[in-house]
């Protein structure tokens, strides 16, 4: 896990090893399926803790323990409206797919 936005910042600049998980819903997926965090953030750790607890029990622990809090700026990595404020960027899988 890494400690600052390098990660998703040359994600951005396109990254081919990485891919880029929105959402509570998305990184309880891929936690589940046993992805590979490079970084997990959010805007807020108590909302995202609060939204991970009632939807996804299971990962609550790990995000306390990996979270990252980095206010609006998560903005800046999803300009769009991000449903409780937690994304992920992850190492991605050797067999993973393309989709565009």
């Amino acid at each position: 896990m890494c400690s600052g936005r390098d990660d998703v910042l040359r994600y951005k600049k396109g990254d081919k090893d990485s891919v880029l998980l929105e959402g509570v819903h998305t990184v309880k997926h891929a936690f589940r399926f046993g992805a590979e965090f490079k970084e997990i953030f959010c805007s807020s750790k108590k909302e995202a803790l609060n939204l991970t607890k009632k939807h996804a029990p299971d990962i609550l622990e790990f995000l306390d323990k990996n979270l990252i809090e980095i206010g609006d700026k998560i903005k800046q990595i999803f300009p769009k409206n991000l449903h409780g404020e937690l994304g992920a960027l992850a190492k991605k899988k050797k067999n993973a797919k393309e989709f565009t």
